[in-house]
């Protein structure tokens, strides 16, 4: 917990919730030897040694949920920028209610999900009924993109309407282009979307 407090920390998501072994993961096992006192401000400031670790291996990751953790997805639909909206806090997903959800709180989804703007607020459970908790739209999280980031559920108030008036959203989806493998979001090597699939190109 102590390693965990020091994740959760460093990515501003609050204190661990429960420790989770996730796998398999990819590329090579890097440690297991991390003794974090739970106080440092970045994992990489806990004593460690960071050599191929040969008594473990990728069929078994470190995972954490943390407090304050808070995602957003897009569920039972055809692709990744329509679906029912569902908002998540530590390891348990919400629906939202369709009541007060507008076109406007749809966009903030939309952006945040890097799917553009929001063409479509669905509701009357349009991309099918969710299960577990519904909370209202009516929230100072579907602000802006940058709230919506900051969001923690524990914001949220339950709503009273049931799983036939979850809400949905239809985006107008990823732009065709997109930088990866470089410093930032803003640099990088250029793909453009063709086909199903990004394919690089050279300059002319």
């Amino acid at each position: 917990m102590n390693d965990a407090a020091v994740v959760c920390r460093q990515l501003d998501c609050g204190k661990p919730h429960k420790l989770i072994q996730l796998g398999p993961g990819t590329g090579q096992t890097w440690t297991d030897q991390i003794e974090c006192n739970g106080k440092e401000p970045t994992l990489n400031q806990c004593p460690q040694r960071p050599y191929p670790d040969r008594t473990c291996n990728n069929t078994v990751v470190a995972g954490v949920f943390c407090t304050e953790s808070f995602a957003v997805r897009l569920v039972n639909s055809t692709d990744e920028c329509s679906g029912r909206v569902e908002v998540r806090h530590g390891d348990q997903w919400h629906t939202v209610c369709d009541e007060d959800w507008t076109l406007s709180k749809a966009e903030v989804v939309c952006e945040s999900l890097g799917c553009g703007r929001a063409v479509k607020a669905h509701g009357g459970a349009f991309f099918g009924q969710g299960t577990g908790s519904v909370v209202e739209a009516s929230n100072v999280c579907f602000d802006n993109v940058t709230s919506l980031q900051q969001c923690s559920v524990k914001g949220f108030r339950s709503a009273t309407c049931g799983h036939e008036h979850d809400a949905g959203v239809l985006c107008a989806g990823k732009p065709p282009i997109r930088l990866v493998n470089g410093a930032d979001q803003c640099s990088g090597r250029v793909e453009i979307l063709h086909e199903g699939s990004h394919s690089t190109g050279q300059w002319d």
